[in-house]
């Protein structure tokens, strides 16, 4: 449980870089199409030609390497349970490994998926750690504005993805704290004793779950005491500007699109 703690997603970097400096509204955007390319690859030069892409973007970002590929520890987890049961539910087994039999196409399928799983929450990523909350609140609001005629709470939708952003990192420390006190009551999460295992990890779960709805209600009453005007019009204090730099980013996205799909 303490790789709830390395968590990323939701995190912004503060650095002066090209990334950091982009329209939010473009950089939102291009994170849709680099989700499609995601999505759309079939073949291992592909997910090869985007790995080496993801870590230009994180050099060109000035973020830290280590901290990065740290945050995605608590997916890969997820990532190798969708690979195995890729390779044990995909029928047609033409492969033995020792008195194991298992299915080609499912593991080549099975390590695709994992692999695009792992790219998506990196790019959400890198968003969010080269994009201040409130940027992309509003750059939020400014996409889904024409939708308002047809009813959608623009404004609401944004302040809700920015707060539920807000509070991935927090159930990381409050896990944190809840882990130290159970060790500290004699709780033990590398105990050979499944049963008392899985008491234990039941108790933190549901104390995570306590903590975590009395902090959005701390949040709430906040926001209620301080007069949050909700669906109130609101002018943007610094208005967002698309400049050479955000074209730039629009040209090597489609220049990657071409260079992925260019039959």
């Amino acid at each position: 449980m303490k790789y709830f703690q390395d968590i990323t997603l939701g995190q912004y970097v503060d650095r002066d870089s090209p990334l950091h400096r982009l329209d939010a509204k473009v950089k939102m955007g291009l994170l849709v199409v680099l989700m499609v390319y995601i999505m759309r690859g079939q073949a291992v030069s592909d997910y090869l030609i985007l790995t080496v892409f993801f870590l230009g973007l994180i050099g060109l970002g000035r973020l830290p390497v280590k901290r990065v590929l740290k945050g995605l520890r608590p997916i890969v987890y997820l990532a190798i349970f969708t690979l195995i049961l890729h390779v044990l539910l995909t029928p047609e087994r033409d492969q033995t490994f020792l008195f194991f039999s298992y299915s080609s196409a499912g593991l080549r399928e099975g390590l695709f998926v994992s692999f695009r799983l792992l790219l998506l929450i990196l790019s959400a990523t890198l968003l969010t750690l080269t994009t201040k909350p409130l940027e992309l609140t509003l750059a939020m609001k400014k996409l889904l504005s024409p939708f308002q005629r047809f009813g959608l709470p623009a404004y609401e939708l944004s302040m809700m993805m920015m707060i539920s952003l807000r509070f991935i990192p927090v159930i990381g420390e409050e896990t944190g704290r809840l882990v130290i006190a159970q060790q500290s009551r004699g709780g033990d999460f590398k105990s050979k004793n499944f049963s008392g295992k899985l008491l234990i990890i039941n108790n933190t779960i549901t104390a995570l779950f306590f903590r975590i709805f009395a902090r959005a209600d701390s949040v709430a009453v906040a926001m209620e005491s301080r007069g949050y005007p909700g669906v109130a019009e609101q002018a943007d204090l610094y208005p967002s500007k698309i400049d050479m730099e955000d074209f730039t980013a629009v040209s090597l996205i489609i220049a990657l699109g071409y260079l992925l799909y260019r039959v």
